[in-house]
């Protein structure tokens, strides 16, 4: 199991396994089976689609759940090594 902890409030870029696009936000809250990340730029693709235009705009701040097993990837930075006195 991956340790999520250390993902809560970094920057990601992620990929779905079912969407060719990459995209990028901020782990805003965690689950045992995925993250909830703050994507703008997924957000406003869903604003620009016809079918999902209304609901999407409906949603004043909007989080994406993403389950791990959804996820092709999901990058962030490297966690600061640690100095030693």
């Amino acid at each position: 199991m991956i340790a999520k902890t250390r993902l809560r409030n970094k920057r990601v870029i992620f990929r779905l396994k079912t969407i060719p696009t990459i995209y990028s936000g901020t782990v805003q809250r965690l689950e045992d089976d995925g993250v909830w990340i703050d994507a703008p730029d997924f957000f406003s693709e869903l604003q620009k689609d016809a079918a999902w235009a209304v609901l999407a705009r409906e949603i004043q701040e909007p989080l994406l759940f993403v389950p791990m097993s959804s996820l092709l990837y999901l990058m962030t930075a490297k966690d600061p090594t640690p100095q030693t006195a």
